[in-house]
């Protein structure tokens, strides 16, 4: 029996695949390419006489959202192995444990939104760039489902990207380049100097702000000692024409809180607050903090709001990643991830970030660091109860106000609710104190509820009374005027009780059925 040689094939649906179907934002790319850059960097910047604080990431905006450069000063690639490094897909030289890049598929990403993809590069010591460029737009067209199957993986390569060397006088310089040039259903990052800012201060490895409390600045001071866990940054600038902005991480001293709205759109209720606490947090492979506030409520600023996870100091996905460890504490408990802000550092040799890097690898050690991460995603929960319980309305002047109103039912009833002026007020205050109860109801801790639940059950009864009497005797001609008013303060009555029972989307949908059939 002979033996028949296998020959694989990889057509052009493994490039879609590793481009349009990798990333969940196209956004991300721009991380991808400063990742690639901050491992450049650390690279140049760690050999004798170098200080990594000499590193420099540069983006610089193209001139009316033409397209976009990123440059590094880190130790660019060496003209024999530019070429085939560049042009190699799913193949990285790096080390996982030491590089934030590794998988060799990220600087591939660009070919989702941009027309050309142009990589330059040089090592110290050699007078010679390299300049590998992709046609990326014609790449895209090959890529569609009626074309990608005429081309396999490495003809699309060889067909679309051209690669060429260049003289330079400058031996020691080094560097590495990205320009993007041209769009196409691009993100707003790459044309709104603002929001790269924006996400780049969330994502990139980027310092600090000098305005955080003097305890966050300790712990991140003495956090990377204690853990053995190292949080490098580098210096990364957004250049748009004459402005030049260094990119800070988004956090400080000050943060407005608020309610969480109840149909989409900004914070309610909104107050500036101070930390009043930081609490230092680790474990067997990661460390972190978590600030501690006095308010009650959910984070104004999207830029903060939340735990956010970072390896090598970018960070993983948005927020998903932690709010899963509060999911698992309880449904119910998923909101709390806006009620916190604070990172978790992670030992890049324990956890291994999956290719989007919106997770990790399914492995023993991310198993262990999830329930260990249960622990403080606990005491946070205890903590937002606690808080509620201080800022909300209190129960102890609820029972009082209930008890008044009781005391005040009980003098219409001896006078037979003769006075309808006197029983429509009532019926006010008792609405009133009717919308505090759910208030606080819907963010009470699981031993408060009982209570304000049975104080809404007495609540209801006391008021339903007072209507039903208040109709009784009212004029024939007013029926019309007060059948409406009941409607509108039952109405009310009934979204107090829903807004503390429903979560969204429901709720929202609730809202619109009554507003449909109720105007």
């Amino acid at each position: 029996m002979s033996e028949i040689k296998i020959e694989p094939y990889f057509g052009g649906f493994v490039l879609e695949t590793l481009t349009v179907g990798m990333y969940g934002e196209s956004r991300n790319a721009l991380r991808e390419y400063v990742q690639n850059a901050f491992d450049s960097v650390r690279r140049a910047h760690r050999k004798p006489g170098k200080r990594l604080s000499e590193g420099l990431i540069k983006i610089t905006m193209g001139a009316g959202g033409s397209g976009l450069t990123i440059h590094d000063n880190g130790a660019g690639l060496p003209r024999a192995s530019a070429v085939g490094i560049l042009t190699s897909i799913g193949a990285s030289g790096k080390d996982y444990k030491r590089e934030a890049g590794f998988r060799g598929i990220g600087r591939l990403s660009g070919i989702v939104f941009t027309d050309q993809m142009i990589f330059s590069t040089k090592a110290a010591g050699e007078n010679v760039t390299t300049v590998v460029t992709f046609d990326a737009k014609a790449m895209r067209e090959a890529m569609k489902p009626d074309s990608a199957s005429e081309l396999s993986a490495e003809a699309m390569i060889t067909t679309f990207v051209t690669a060429k060397q260049t003289p330079s006088a400058e031996l020691d310089d080094h560097f590495f380049e990205v320009k993007l040039v041209g769009f196409e259903d691009a993100p707003e990052e790459c044309t709104s100097a603002k929001k790269l800012e924006a996400f780049l201060s969330q994502v990139a490895p980027v310092p600090y702000g000098e305005n955080l409390p003097e305890k966050l600045k300790a712990i991140l001071k003495e956090g990377p000692t204690r853990s053995g866990i190292p949080v490098e940054s580098v210096k990364l600038q957004i250049i748009e024409g004459s402005n030049v902005t260094n990119v800070v991480r988004p956090y400080g001293i000050q943060y407005e809180v608020g309610r969480e709205p109840k149909e989409g759109g900004d914070i309610e209720e909104v107050e500036t607050v101070d930390l009043a606490d930081i609490q230092y947090i680790s474990g067997t492979d990661w460390w972190g903090w978590w600030g501690d506030k006095e308010r009650s409520g959910q984070y104004g600023d999207s830029k903060v709001s939340g735990i956010r996870v970072r390896v090598k100091n970018i960070q993983i996905d948005g927020v998903d990643v932690f709010r899963d460890i509060f999911r698992a504490q309880g449904k119910s408990h998923i909101r709390f991830q806006e009620w916190f802000i604070g990172e978790i550092f992670v030992k890049p040799e324990a956890l291994v970030p999956n290719a989007r890097r919106d997770g990790f690898e399914e492995n023993q050690s991310w198993k262990k660091v999830r329930r260990e991460w249960g622990v403080p995603a606990k005491a946070m929960i205890d903590r937002a109860y606690e808080i509620s319980d201080k800022s909300q309305t209190t129960i102890e002047k609820l029972r009082e106000d209930t008890a008044t109103a009781v005391e005040s039912i009980a003098a219409l009833r001896r006078a037979d609710f003769q006075n309808a002026d006197r029983t429509l007020e009532f019926a006010a205050k008792v609405t009133k104190i009717q919308k505090q109860v759910a208030k606080a109801s819907k963010s009470a801790s699981p031993r408060a509820l009982p209570d304000l639940q049975a104080l809404s059950s007495e609540l209801f009864d006391i008021r339903t009374e007072a209507v039903s009497k208040l109709a009784a005797a009212t004029k024939p001609a007013e029926d019309e005027k007060l059948r409406n008013e009941i409607r509108q303060e039952l109405i009310e009555e009934l979204l107090s009780v829903f807004e503390s029972e429903i979560e969204q989307p429901c709720l929202g949908r609730v809202r619109s059925v009554l507003r449909k059939y109720y105007n």
